[in-house]
C-alpha cells in the first residue's frame, strides 16, 4: 500500500494549551504527541494518496531527503507537505506527527492559492520525471502528472488548507 500523508484539523486553544508546558517546548511536543490520536479534537482529516513525496517537489522544486532531517525548500511551500514541527522531537519526517501552528498554516493556505496547478505541473513535470518521487510511475508506465492523481491531491489540499485557515486552526500532518 505504501506512504499516505494524513492531515488533521485541529482547534488551536485545544493544541496550545498542551504546548504550555513547565519544562518548555519539548515537554509540550511530548504531551501533544500523547493527546493526538487518543483525546485530541479532530476536527476534520484529509487525506493524500503516494502523492505527498511529488506534491512536495511540485511546490518546491526540491528533493525531499528525511535523511537530512530538514525539509529542503522555501517556506511556505516546504510546509505543505514536510515543513513544521516534528511532535516527537526527532529528525525524521515520516512516520511521526507534524504540527503547523495557525500562522504557518494560514502561509501555507495564501502560497496554494496563489498557484496556477497547470502551469506548476507543466513547469515541474521534467523535473519530476528526472527525480521519480516515491510511487510516481504506476506498473504500466503511466505517471502521477498523467493520471490527474498529482492535480487532484494538490486540489484536496488547497481545500483542506482554506478550511483550516479560516478557522485559525492548527494542522497534524503523518505520512505513515
Amino acid at each position: 500500500m505504501g506512504f499516505w500523508m494524513t492531515l488533521g484539523r485541529h482547534d488551536w486553544t485545544e493544541v496550545h494549551a498542551l504546548l504550555d508546558h513547565p519544562h518548555g517546548l519539548r515537554g509540550g511536543l511530548r504531551r501533544l504527541y500523547d493527546a493526538w490520536g487518543e483525546s485530541l479534537r479532530e476536527l476534520e482529516s484529509a487525506h493524500t494518496t503516494r502523492t505527498w513525496d511529488a506534491i512536495h517537489i511540485l511546490l518546491t522544486g526540491c528533493e525531499n531527503d528525511d535523511a537530512k532531517g530538514v525539509p529542503l525548500g522555501p517556506a511556505p511551500a516546504r510546509d505543505v507537505v514536510m515543513g513544521g514541527l516534528v511532535l516527537t522531537g526527532g529528525t525524521s519526517r515520516l512516520n511521526t506527527p507534524i504540527l503547523l501552528r495557525p500562522a504557518e498554516v494560514r502561509a501555507v493556505d495564501a502560497h496554494l492559492r496563489g498557484i496556477d496547478l497547470d502551469a506548476l505541473i507543466r513547469e515541474r513535470y521534467p523535473l519530476l520525471l528526472e527525480i521519480g518521487p516515491y510511487s510516481f510511475h504506476d506498473h504500466d508506465g503511466s505517471d502521477m502528472v498523467t493520471r490527474g492523481w498529482l492535480a487532484e491531491d494538490v486540489e484536496v489540499l488547497r481545500g483542506f488548507y482554506a478550511r483550516a485557515a479560516a478557522a485559525g486552526n492548527a494542522v497534524i500532518k503523518d505520512i505513515s
